[in-house]
């Protein structure tokens, strides 16, 4: 039999950075998300060959083999009927597979991500985390200089897309990447250092940045973040309280946040709920099947009313949760219920799982008001966390009893006591 490939840090490393400094588009049909994506493939194939020997358990195995099936369904052949003719006619499972194509891309490359980190030990894992860093200081050094011309200071014509804050074309995506590293921070700095205060001063720099940008919201959430992160890994002796109460604090700062600021959503808050309540409508009318993946913009308009009509071009449901409920319908519900069941199962595996999930929490958050997990540099960090908080811990080299040991030397040392000596002839 053939030993199976050792995922590469360096490789995993390179995926990282390529994402966070190409993948912050939100538009459909970039080349620089074709690029990732085909850069990502080896990975996926890789991670698949690999699925039984990974650290992924049972239930996490299966629910991979779901988004495959569900994606692979949307080519699948089907009968249709033709709108105002009443006839019906052969097609695909989505009504837009071009559409269902991108999307599925997009999802397999995410995916391969997730089951290639979930292959590496935990000291591999431990290599990839810098890459993150640099991604992060790159996106931070372009949006000081973006502020040193001005906030309105944007860079086109480089990336397929405008880059209005570092290398994300949307500020709000800019601002969860941060959301993501602060808890990735806190466990490089306060649990792997144990320097509380280079984490307060970090933090203090990159909710400093989130302000400067004018992301209030950003800076506001980052905040709570922080506050989270330090009170969870803090070195005190009653973890279970400390814990808890970095819950209350956190969910209050954000409440308020949300209440001062706003959510951060590149729409305004009344045209953010219209657009939730067209979108519960549109689901309702899909709720079973789904209107196909990544036929959102097709969708979304045959569903608004003269009165429901927003200024704003509607790409996205600004809910990453509404929207795949729509593409997907009941096996959307199923996916998102399934994947947040492994994952309060897994939050006390280990500090890196705990990271992670402090991680998702944050991005989950931001996902009921906003679409990060869109853009490619927020699916992979998702993905990486995901991997993170969803294997099985590593397992631990067996210690010798103590007890155990002494008695066997004891007994050794009984036998060469008792052992006769010959006599001289």
């Amino acid at each position: 039999m053939s030993a199976a490939i050792t995922p590469s840090p360096r490789y995993a490393g390179l995926m990282i950075v390529l994402a966070l400094v190409l993948g912050g588009g939100t538009a459909q049909g970039l080349w620089t998300d074709h690029l990732i994506e085909l850069a990502m493939m080896p990975a996926l194939f890789l991670g698949l060959a690999n699925l039984r020997g990974s650290r992924l358990d049972g239930a996490a195995q299966l629910l991979v083999l779901l988004v495959i099936g569900v994606v692979f369904l949307q080519f699948l052949p089907a009968w249709r009927s033709i709108p105002l003719l009443g006839e019906g006619a052969m097609g695909f499972w989505s009504p837009a597979p071009q559409k269902a194509l991108e999307a599925g891309l997009f999802t397999f490359a995410t995916l391969g991500f997730f089951l290639y980190v979930s292959g590496m030990g935990d000291r591999e894992r431990e290599r990839c985390i810098p890459y993150f860093y640099i991604g992060l200081f790159i996106n931070a050094t372009i949006a000081i200089v973006q502020l040193s011309y001005g906030r309105s200071a944007t860079i086109a014509g480089i990336l397929p897309f405008a880059m209005t804050t570092g290398l994300f074309a949307n500020e709000n995506h800019f601002s969860s990447l941060f959301f993501a590293m602060i808890p990735l921070l806190a466990y490089s700095l306060i649990v792997r250092r144990e320097s509380v205060l280079m984490f307060l001063c970090v933090s203090i720099l990159l909710v400093g940045i989130l302000f400067a940008v004018g992301s209030r919201a950003g800076m506001g959430i980052s905040t709570a973040i922080a506050v989270i992160s330090l009170l969870w890994f803090m070195p005190v002796r009653n973890r279970k309280l400390a814990r808890l109460l970095a819950t209350v604090v956190g969910v209050l700062m954000v409440i308020a946040t949300i209440v001062l600021f706003g959510s951060g959503s590149s729409i305004e808050s009344d045209a953010r709920w219209i657009m939730f309540s067209t979108t519960s409508k549109a689901i309702a009318g899909h709720w079973l099947f789904g209107s196909g993946l990544g036929t959102f913009t097709f969708v979304y308009p045959t569903y608004e009313t003269l009165e429901n009509v927003i200024r704003t071009y509607a790409n996205h449901a600004h809910n990453d949760y509404l929207e795949i409920i729509l593409e997907l319908g009941l096996a959307g519900i199923v996916l998102i219920a399934a994947y947040v069941v492994l994952v309060a199962r897994g939050l006390f595996r280990s500090e890196q799982s705990e990271t992670a999930f402090l991680a998702l929490l944050a991005l989950g958050l931001h996902s009921l008001v906003d679409y990060p997990l869109r853009t490619l540099a927020m699916a992979t960090t998702f993905a990486f966390f995901s991997a993170l908080i969803l294997t099985r811990a590593e397992a631990q080299p067996k210690k010798r009893s103590p007890k155990r040991s002494s008695r066997r030397r004891r007994s050794r040392s009984t036998v060469i006591e008792h052992t006769p000596v010959p006599e001289a002839g």
